[in-house]
């Protein structure tokens, strides 16, 4: 609600209007649970991370132990997931800028409202995409940064337990 501020010296006598101090800010439990969201979001890509490591390690490795499984699929968690979380924040801030000037310019067709609009629709649309694809572009990256340290391919054919190579062969090959 608009209030009327006192006059400074020289302004003849007109009312100078300022705006509350806290309009435009979120409430508390937004910004509380933007941040929980947040939190939320890293963990559970630390935890699809290890899970997905896991469930490689215990099909590609079935003579490895429990406790040699559950080492790796914590080193990739720590490794692949912190990538994919810190290049998932980068893109999302990158993005949100971005999103949020395209969209200021696109709504400027309708000045004012169409500005603003624009702005928050740009930067909403673009913080998600960016977010999405940079955290995937830091898990490849991480990904593939293990693998080469590791000496280990993706071409490598990964069997399920108790399949042979000779399950991969078709029943007619080698005939004429």
């Amino acid at each position: 609600m608009p209030n009327v501020a006192t006059k400074p010296s020289g302004w003849w006598n007109k009312p100078i209007l300022t705006a509350d101090p806290k309009l435009g800010t979120p409430p508390g439990w937004a910004s509380w649970g933007g941040r929980g969201l947040g939190v939320a979001g890293a963990g559970l890509t630390y935890w699809g991370t290890y899970s997905d490591s896991y469930n490689t390690n215990l099909t590609r490795y079935p003579e490895w132990s429990e406790e040699q499984r559950q080492e790796r699929a914590v080193q990739d968690a720590a490794i692949v997931g912190s990538a994919s979380v810190a290049a998932g924040l980068g893109g999302a801030w990158v993005g949100a800028k971005g999103g949020a000037i395209a969209g200021a310019a696109i709504g400027s067709i309708f000045p004012g409202a169409g500005t603003l609009i624009g702005g928050v629709v740009g930067g909403i649309i673009g913080g998600i995409a960016g977010g999405i694809i940079a955290g995937w572009a830091g898990s490849e990256v991480a990904e593939h940064t293990l693998d080469t340290v590791r000496n280990e391919r993706d071409d490598v054919t990964v069997l399920a337990p108790g399949a042979t190579y000779l399950d991969l062969a078709s029943p007619n090959q080698g005939s004429v």
